[in-house]
């Protein structure tokens, strides 16, 4: 008869830097052919990436909650009935959840093209940490450069231009970076560091949910 599986999870044990069971367990998903020490090298530097980009969280805070907003509550799943097959949401069990969500950001990062691993992997965890601002803000945000101004209006993370004007103390001002910033050239944060974006209010959080880098910009926003 053959042995009954047992979890090897007991035997897991905190990463050396954050001391943290979460960590460590990313990074045995992000290690292949048994390098533990580079997985660990590009976990740490994409942290510090991470780190400088979002300085109001701490490091372990930043990814847990990025992890956190990429775990899953329901998916589908097929269910036979009679001679019909159905799709039917089901909840998914907190270690699946686990599981897929970091599966996802793996392989989100590793999709990514011509970046080092390191930046590819902090480039993921800011968009998913970035969508935690746009849960949470519920308002509109102004999009400016010198001669051109459009505004987009957020809601319960939905996203839509605003039908007429409206006055907004949240900014994201685009000196010379805007039409890079709209075809996901750069994040924000790296044009914010090469002097290109300045934000008011929490147009600097905003920016990186709705401009992510890689990824062209899918708002119809009149004047851009």
């Amino acid at each position: 008869m053959a042995k009954k599986f047992e979890s090897t999870e007991r035997f897991l044990k905190p990463d050396p830097k954050f001391k943290s069971r979460l960590a460590s367990k990313f990074i045995n998903n992000l290690m292949q052919c048994g390098k533990r020490t580079m997985a660990q090298k590009i976990f740490y530097d994409a942290m510090d990436v991470v780190a400088q980009r979002f300085p109001d969280m701490e490091p372990l805070e930043a990814f847990e909650t990025a992890i956190e907003n990429a775990k899953p509550l329901v998916e589908v799943r097929s269910k036979r009935v009679g001679g019909a097959s159905y799709q039917v949401p089901m909840q998914v069990t907190s270690k699946r959840q686990l599981a897929l969500g970091f599966r996802w950001i793996l392989d989100a990062a590793r999709k990514r093209k011509g970046k080092p691993m390191f930046q590819r992997l902090a480039d993921e965890l800011s968009d998913w940490l970035a969508r935690s601002a746009m849960k949470r803000f519920d308002g509109a945000v102004s999009i400016e450069s010198a001669d051109e101004k459009a505004v987009l209006k957020i809601r319960r993370g939905r996203v839509r231009p605003a039908d007429g004007p409206v006055r907004t103390s949240h900014r994201i001002i685009a000196d010379v970076g805007a039409s890079r910033l709209l075809l996901g050239a750069e994040s924000p944060g790296v044009l914010a560091a090469q002097g290109s974006l300045s934000f008011r209010g929490a147009g600097a959080d905003l920016a990186e949910a709705l401009f992510p880098a890689q990824s062209p910009m899918n708002y119809a926003i009149d004047h851009f």
